[in-house]
C-alpha cells in the first residue's frame, strides 16, 4: 500500500468503521504539509525498516538519527536542496549524510534506493 508514496501521494484513509471520523484529520494534516498514514500501517513500516536495515547495513555500522531522517526523505525522492530545507541543514551536510547512508547500505547511488512496496513500508516512521 505504501508504494503509493513513491507516486506522490501524501496520505490515505483505510475504509473501515472510523473512516468518516478520520477523514477530516487526514485532510487537515495533508493541507498542513504532513503525511497521513493509519497507525497500523505505520507500525508495520517501522518493523520492516528495522529488519531491512539490519540485513543491509555493514557489520558494525548503524545509521545515526540524522541519517535515518535523511534516508526517509530520500525515499520520498526529495532532492538534496529539499532535504536541506526540510531539516534546516546545509546542502553540503545533506550530501555528507547521503554519502554515509549509501556507504553503510552498500549502494552505489541514490537510484539504488528503489525498494519494493514491502520494503517501503518501513521507511515512513
Amino acid at each position: 500500500m505504501l508504494h503509493l508514496f513513491f507516486w506522490g501521494i501524501d496520505g490515505f484513509v483505510v475504509l473501515h468503521k472510523t473512516w468518516q471520523a478520520e477523514l477530516p484529520h487526514a485532510v487537515r494534516s495533508i493541507l498542513e504539509g504532513r503525511v497521513w498514514v493509519p497507525r497500523a500501517v505505520m507500525a508495520a513500516c517501522v518493523a520492516h525498516m528495522k529488519a531491512l536495515l539490519e540485513t543491509q547495513l555493514l557489520p558494525g555500522h548503524s545509521l545515526t538519527a540524522r541519517e535515518a531522517q535523511v534516508l526517509q526523505l530520500l525515499m520520498r525522492r526529495l532532492a538534496n536542496k529539499e532535504i536541506s530545507s526540510a531539516l534546516a541543514i546545509s546542502e553540503r551536510t545533506v550530501k555528507y549524510h547521503v554519502s554515509n547512508i549509501l556507504s553503510k547500505l552498500q549502494l552505489e547511488d541514490r537510484r539504488s534506493l528503489r525498494l519494493d512496496p514491502l520494503t517501503l513500508r518501513t521507511l515512513t516512521s
